[in-house]
């Protein structure tokens, strides 16, 4: 990785609000780096032209980019995407106690996370 960040993201989860996201990425050939992305288009739900605005913390390990993560509302908003190689991992983090929000849309994560129960 260069000092400007990887040439290649993934997404390892995505949730939506209303005009925005947060997402998890994990840097594709170095699988131990992660990053917290915000993603705030809701200018957009007013205005044809609005500006996206996009922040994305710093390259972490797994535990330190998950800490960033909690300090977010994420557990609360609708899920909409994991990866499938770290949905496990993503499923135990949910059902940890504590987190800035309480979790909800159960069943999607359980169905985004396990494939099984229902999707709403």
């Amino acid at each position: 990785m260069t000092s400007q960040g990887p040439s290649a993201v993934s997404c390892v989860l995505r949730v939506g609000a209303e005009g925005g996201s947060i997402e998890l990425e994990r840097a594709e050939g170095n699988p131990l780096r992660f990053r917290v992305r915000l993603v705030d288009a809701s200018e957009r739900l007013f205005e044809d032209a609005g500006e996206v605005r996009v922040r994305e913390g710093p390259w972490l390990r797994w535990d330190a980019a998950l800490a960033e993560l909690e300090a977010t509302a994420w557990r609360a908003l609708y899920p909409l995407e994991v990866a499938e190689e770290l949905r496990l991992q993503v499923w135990s983090q949910l059902n940890r106690i504590g987190g800035r929000a309480p979790l909800r849309h159960r069943a999607r994560w359980e169905w985004l996370c396990t494939t099984r129960g229902n999707p709403d």
